[in-house]
C-alpha cells in the first residue's frame, strides 16, 4: 500500500533514526514511557543521537500531554521544560 511492502517496511522507511546522529544544532526529545502510540522500544537511546540531542523519557505523560501539577491546579510540563531547554543552549 502507497508503495510500502507491509507496516514493518513502512515504518523502518518513515522513520527519523537514521538522521539523529547527523543533529548539529542542540535538540530535545522528549517521549512518555506510557504513550499509548508508541512502543518505548522505538525510542532512541543515547548512541543513536548525536551528542547535540538531549533525551528526556518520562514515565508518565501519554502521547503529547505531560500534565503536571494537581488535578485542580494543572499545568503544562512541555511549556515549562521547552523554554528552560532553550534558556540554556
Amino acid at each position: 500500500m502507497h508503495g510500502f511492502k507491509n507496516a514493518e517496511d513502512y515504518y523502518s522507511k518513515s522513520s527519523c533514526k537514521a538522521f539523529l546522529k547527523t543533529i548539529r544544532v542542540p535538540t530535545l526529545i522528549m517521549n512518555s514511557l506510557d504513550d499509548p502510540f508508541l512502543e518505548v522500544s522505538s525510542f532512541p537511546s543515547s548512541s543513536e543521537v548525536s551528542p547535540q540531542v538531549e533525551l528526556e523519557y518520562h514515565r508518565k505523560g501519554g502521547h503529547a500531554a505531560f500534565i503536571a501539577g494537581s488535578p485542580w491546579n494543572k499545568s503544562g510540563w512541555t511549556e515549562t521544560r521547552v523554554p528552560e531547554f532553550f534558556k540554556t543552549h
